[in-house]
């Protein structure tokens, strides 16, 4: 008897149009001679879509989308618990397992999986505290850096501190030099984040930043790092993947937004990432050690900065979630180890049913 399995996409997030595409691709590529395939569909107001229409209708609702700018979806007020359990309810069956397809809060961080949890369905990705932990970044670097696991120098304040004591905020940032990175710790996509070469552009980072997050990551900047990336299946026993490189196009600084997923194809991605098995076995240690702090299960995306001049390797940030369409990094590491994207989608399912 096949499985059904409830893919669930967008959200109340600013990474809703990621999580389209990536659920476009895993509906398109789960056999349909194993699953039976139901879409959910949560539009930016909180609305619950179920059933075979609901990507249609909210890729048709996309065409309004604004991108990481759309604070509109800041003011939806629909009870989304409430509206899930309803379309939940329509169903014969409960599912056998949820896949969630969701880049960001609200469904990235803990909160979707608590949900999961209390109904008591297997879902794909990892569970409340390690998704919450990996979604906040100054959390992750805290816990990484009692491990001595190589990340850039940084530091971290609350949107309450930088109103109460701008001041000790700014001098504690410009210890790190310029330039530096000034990021929301909540959030992916490169949303939010800017480079700030110089003092004077502080504050204006600074205040764009707190528009998608009360607490802010400072992180000092790499010269012309290469970006390197493994994959992860499974949980403590961590199978990982060699080592993919994203080269940046164009006239991109680092890996923007925009860069991503507006201004045409301007990545693309090496694999395996041209690096000695040395520092590829050394990477793919820390990433079990960095998986099994955090409290990864049984997928994820770990990225890190390695510098071309010295050789040194840091780690970035650690993705319970990542992009899932066909040529995103994730699939794209297992596929090229023999693995077809609908045999990734498998162990996924697979792995689920094991919590």
């Amino acid at each position: 008897m096949s499985k059904t399995v409830l893919v669930v996409f967008w959200w109340r997030s600013f990474e809703h149009r990621i999580s389209l595409d990536s659920a476009q691709t895993v509906i398109n590529w789960l056999s349909t001679e194993k699953y039976s395939i139901i879409p959910l569909g949560i539009s930016k107001t909180g609305k619950c879509l179920i059933g075979d229409d609901a990507l249609r209708i909210l890729l048709q609702e996309s065409e309004w989308y604004n991108g990481a700018w759309d604070f509109f979806i800041r003011e939806q007020n629909e009870n989304i618990c409430r509206n899930f359990i309803k379309c939940l309810e329509t169903l014969p069956n409960p599912p056998d397992v949820i896949f969630p397809v969701i880049h960001g809060f609200h469904g990235e961080d803990g909160r979707l999986q608590g949900m999961f949890d209390l109904m008591w369905i297997p879902y794909v990705g990892s569970g409340v505290a390690g998704s919450a932990i990996c979604m906040d970044k100054l959390l992750t670097k805290s816990i990484l850096s009692k491990l001595d696991i190589p990340q850039l120098p940084y530091c971290g304040f609350t949107d309450f501190e930088w109103q109460q004591k701008k001041n000790d905020v700014i001098s504690e940032i410009s210890a790190l030099g310029f330039p530096i990175f000034i990021k929301p710790a909540n959030l992916g996509s490169s949303i939010g984040i800017s480079k700030v070469s110089f003092p004077e552009e502080l504050e204006l980072s600074i205040e764009v930043a707190l528009r998608y997050d009360n607490r802010i990551l400072a992180e000092k900047w790499l010269n012309h790092p290469r970006e390197i990336e493994l994959a992860v299946l499974g949980n403590n026993d961590y199978l990982v993947s060699w080592a993919g490189e994203i080269i940046m196009q164009g006239d991109h600084d680092f890996y923007t937004y925009e860069a991503k997923y507006l201004d045409g194809p301007p990545t693309l991605h090496k694999i395996p990432a041209d690096i000695p098995e040395n520092t590829l076995i050394h990477l793919q240690e820390i990433v079990r050690l960095a998986c099994r702090a955090v409290n990864v299960e049984w997928l994820s995306r770990i990225d890190f900065f390695l510098d071309p001049e010295t050789g040194s390797y840091y780690l970035n940030e650690i993705n319970t979630i990542p992009d899932f369409t066909i040529d995103s990094m994730f699939p794209s590491l297992w596929i090229s180890q023999g693995m077809t994207y609908s045999e990734l989608l498998d162990e996924l399912i697979t792995l689920a049913l094991k919590k």
